[in-house]
């Protein structure tokens, strides 16, 4: 009892378009999920004595790696 199996080309094409969607989705969500976010958050406030203070914080923001724990630097006064 010996049964061949016969892929058309049809079939075969199918099979390798569906295995690059899957590898191109796996990719993309891991890329996804490496996010390295940066950025400067600047205010200014008047006293009310009349001076203006400028105030500035760093942030950052990374996702990789997880046993790192990134803080917040922090803000000057100018």
């Amino acid at each position: 009892m010996s049964s061949q199996i016969n892929f058309s080309t049809f079939e075969i094409i199918s099979v390798i378009l569906h295995l690059l969607t899957l590898i191109i989705v796996a990719l993309q969500c891991i890329n996804t999920h490496t996010g390295d976010c940066r950025g400067i958050v600047v205010s200014t406030k008047q006293n009310p004595d009349g001076y203006s203070v400028t105030r500035h914080a760093k942030l950052s923001m990374h996702e990789i790696p997880h046993e790192l724990i990134h803080k917040l630097q922090p803000m000057e006064l100018k």
